[in-house]
C-alpha cells in the first residue's frame, strides 16, 4: 500500500516534522539498444518546509540582516530545517520546473505543463539506450518562478531566508530512472508494458483556518466556527482518504488545554474544556455530510482519480466555564491519502 500524508489546518503552532520521502524511481525495464520507451513522473509543485529532512542545513551564516533577525528569536547558524520548523512553523515555497539529466546520455526528460501548471505537473522521460547492459541517470529539476509564504508573523524572516530554501528543494524532487540496454538475438521478441501504481496524492486550497474570535457555548446555544476548504485529488487512480485532529492548545502564560472529542453536537453535553472539529461535504456520492474528527486517524471519504470535493471545516467551542478566555486556541487537522 502507498500512503501520503498532508497536514493542514495550522494554527499558529508547530509539530515534529515527518520524514521527507523520496520521489519513486521510474524503471524502464528492458528495453533494445536504438529503441525508444517514454514513461511519465509526476512532480509537485510545492513544497513545504516540514517536508525537508529536519537536520537540512539551510543557512550557514555570514548575511549581518539573517542574523540579527535569527537572534532575535533565539536561533543562530548554522540553522536547519528542523530548528526552523520548530520556532516559526510552516513555510511553502510554490514554483514551476524546469529540467536536466545528470548525465544526459542514455534518457531525457521534458515536459508541457511544468512551467505553467499549478499543484502537480507531468514529466515524460524518455529511454533510448545507446549500449547494452544496465543503464541509469537522474532527472534533476531546477525551480523557477519560486514564490515563499508563511506565517505573516514571521514575513520579514522568510523573504530573507527564501533564497536559501529554494537550493534545498531541488534535490528532494529528483527523479531516479533506471533501465537495461537489450540486444535481441533473433526470434520473437515480447514486450509488455504495466501500468505503474497509482501514487496518494491529496492538495488543499488553504494551510490555515483563522476562525476569528468565538464565544464559548452554552448549554442552550452551540457556538461553531465554518470555513470553506476544498479538497482535490492528484493521484492517477482511486484513493482513500483518512483524517484525524489534535488537542488545542492557548496562547496564554498559563495556556489553556482543550481536548478533542468526537461526540459531535454541543460540547455543553460532555463537561468543559472539550471541543470539537467537523469535516462537512454536500453528502453525495455517499460521502458523509458530517464527519466528526478524533485524535484517532479514521476513515473519511474515497476520492477518484483527479476528482475535488468541496468541504468545510466546523469548529465547535467548548461549553462556558471552560479555560482559555482571551487566549489564541492552536490545533491541527492531518489528512491521510492512502492508494491500493
Amino acid at each position: 500500500m502507498l500512503v501520503a500524508a498532508l497536514a493542514a489546518g495550522w494554527l499558529q503552532v508547530a509539530t515534529p516534522m515527518a520524514a521527507a520521502a523520496a520521489l519513486p524511481e521510474v524503471d524502464f525495464g528492458n528495453v533494445n539498444v536504438s529503441d525508444s520507451l517514454t514513461l511519465d513522473a509526476q512532480l509537485p509543485l510545492s513544497y513545504a518546509l516540514s517536508e525537508l529532512p529536519p537536520e537540512t542545513i539551510l543557512y550557514s551564516g555570514g548575511n549581518l540582516s539573517i542574523d540579527l533577525v535569527l537572534s532575535s528569536i533565539g536561533l543562530s547558524a548554522p540553522l536547519t530545517a528542523g530548528a526552523l520548523y520548530m520556532t516559526i512553523g510552516e513555510v511553502t515555497a510554490t514554483f514551476h520546473l524546469t529540467f536536466s539529466m545528470a548525465t544526459g546520455t542514455d534518457f531525457s526528460a521534458a515536459s508541457t505543463d511544468c512551467a505553467t501548471a499549478a499543484g502537480s505537473c507531468t514529466v515524460d522521460v524518455t529511454f533510448l539506450p545507446t549500449a547494452q547492459g544496465p543503464l541509469s541517470d537522474e532527472v534533476r529539476p531546477q525551480l523557477t518562478d519560486v514564490n515563499v509564504s508563511g506565517s505573516s508573523t514571521y514575513a520579514s524572516l522568510i523573504d530573507l531566508m527564501a533564497p536559501f530554501l529554494a537550493p534545498q528543494v531541488e534535490p528532494q524532487l529528483y527523479v531516479p530512472v533506471t533501465g537495461y540496454g537489450a540486444t535481441p538475438n533473433g526470434g520473437l521478441s515480447l514486450q509488455v508494458t504495466v501500468p505503474r501504481e497509482a501514487a496518494p496524492c491529496v492538495l488543499l486550497d488553504a494551510t490555515s483556518v483563522d476562525f476569528g474570535t468565538l464565544p464559548f457555548s452554552t448549554a442552550a446555544a452551540l457556538s461553531e466556527g465554518s470555513a470553506n476548504v476544498a479538497v482535490s485529488s492528484c493521484s492517477t487512480g482511486s484513493q482513500a482518504l483518512y483524517a484525524s485532529g489534535t488537542d488545542a492548545d492557548g496562547s496564554g502564560a498559563t495556556p489553556a488545554h482543550w481536548a478533542l472529542s468526537p461526540a459531535g453536537g454541543n460540547p455543553c453535553g460532555i463537561g468543559t474544556n472539550q471541543y470539537g472539529v467537523a469535516l462537512g461535504t454536500d453528502g453525495s456520492g455517499g460521502m458523509p455530510a458530517s464527519f466528526q474528527l478524533s485524535t484517532m486517524t479514521s476513515s473519511w471519504i474515497v476520492m477518484a482519480a483527479g476528482s475535488d470535493v468541496a468541504s468545510s471545516v466546523d469548529y465547535q467551542m467548548p461549553c462556558v466555564g471552560s479555560d482559555g478566555a482571551g487566549q489564541t486556541m492552536s490545533s491541527q487537522v492531518t489528512f491521510l491519502a492512502t492508494a491500493p
